[in-house]
């Protein structure tokens, strides 16, 4: 009963650190996810300096939240810096792992395929390697394996449709495609 009494003469201050601690976990995630994803790309394009940087990210997950607050207090004091830099670090491996993951999972006949397509790298990584690899890393998991290609097929052709009317200046440089009457994973048959 003193409990609930306590909650209730405190809802104010509770309600208060409550938010505190979203706002710090919020400006976290948002730090930690500007610094991993680009380089979880980086990663997947230089693939040497992948399990060191992984590594020492694993490393960093391992220290213990008490003893890396201890480190960082001669450093950044007291306050809310030390906590914002904690929860970063400690954000920084699932993302970077997942996103290196996900890219590396793509289906190479896809990525194939966008380049049979003209697409250039910058294309290929915005319109199928990332609209593609959260299916491998658990964002999206359905489908068996027919009809999951069929599905990627389906959404490499919008995503090139939808590059092509985006940049009709660019559309004398590439092949003409007639989607109209047949589904599109006809047309990539040889490349999956």
């Amino acid at each position: 009963m003193e409990l609930l009494q306590t909650f209730i003469e405190r809802k104010n201050d509770i309600w208060i650190a409550f938010q505190e601690h979203v706002l710090l976990s919020a400006i976290a995630m948002g730090i930690a996810i500007a610094v991993a994803v680009p380089l979880g790309v980086v990663l997947t394009r230089y693939r040497k300096l992948a399990e060191p940087i992984i590594g020492v990210a694993a490393i960093i997950q391992t220290i213990p939240s008490l003893a890396l607050l201890g480190f960082m207090l001669p450093l950044f004091g007291i306050g809310k810096l030390p906590a914002i830099i904690a929860l970063t670090l400690y954000a920084l491996l699932p993302i970077l792992r997942n996103t290196y993951t996900g890219i590396l999972g793509v289906d190479p006949a896809l990525v194939d395929a966008g380049r049979g397509m003209g697409m250039t790298s910058r294309q290929i990584l915005w319109m199928v390697e990332l609209p593609l690899s959260p299916r491998h890393y658990g964002w999206r998991t359905h489908g068996d394996g027919a009809d999951d290609r069929r599905r990627r097929l389906s959404d490499l052709h919008r995503c090139w449709r939808t590059w092509r009317l985006d940049r009709p200046r660019l559309a004398h440089r590439r092949q003409k495609l007639d989607f109209s009457r047949r589904h599109p994973s006809r047309h990539f048959g040889d490349c999956v």
